[in-house]
């Protein structure tokens, strides 16, 4: 719905979703929360801010650019590293930093997921992509 609206929220990350359930413990909604960095695409860029968001989860054109813009591209990078960042299975925040890491140099790609999709597929063949240069990474 925002990007319908031009609005741009540069800071998805876990904190700031917000996830409700009824009495029965079945999903009620999901909500983005803390539109303080929040932008339309109409607007210029905040000038006074450096970088938009929680570097973990930023687009790296956000991170690299001295007069940084954001845009719809932005919000969908930052949700491929939370839906990631979802697909882990780690014993520390240490090791989950590295993963996503890994997974945004484009080192490593989902294969817990991969991996899943496969099992429920009764075996189907589940092919991975290889992004190689990671500027070529649908995202960025």
């Amino acid at each position: 719905y925002l990007h319908s609206q031009e609005i741009v929220h540069c800071d998805i990350k876990p904190e700031n979703i917000l996830i409700s359930f009824d009495i029965n413990n079945t999903l009620k909604s999901v909500k983005i929360s803390d539109f303080g960095l929040s932008t339309t695409l109409k607007d210029e860029p905040h000038t006074a801010l450096k970088y938009y968001g929680s570097e973990m989860y930023m687009h790296p054109k956000l991170l690299d650019s001295t007069h940084p813009t954001p845009t719809k591209n932005t919000d969908l990078y930052s949700l491929s590293i939370l839906g990631f960042e979802l697909s882990l299975d780690c014993q520390t925040k240490m090791e989950k930093y590295k993963k996503i890491e890994q997974f945004k140099k484009g080192e490593i790609i989902t294969h817990t997921i991969l991996d899943n999709l496969k099992n429920e597929k009764n075996n189907n063949t589940i092919y991975q992509i290889d992004y190689g240069n990671k500027k070529e990474h649908i995202f960025i």
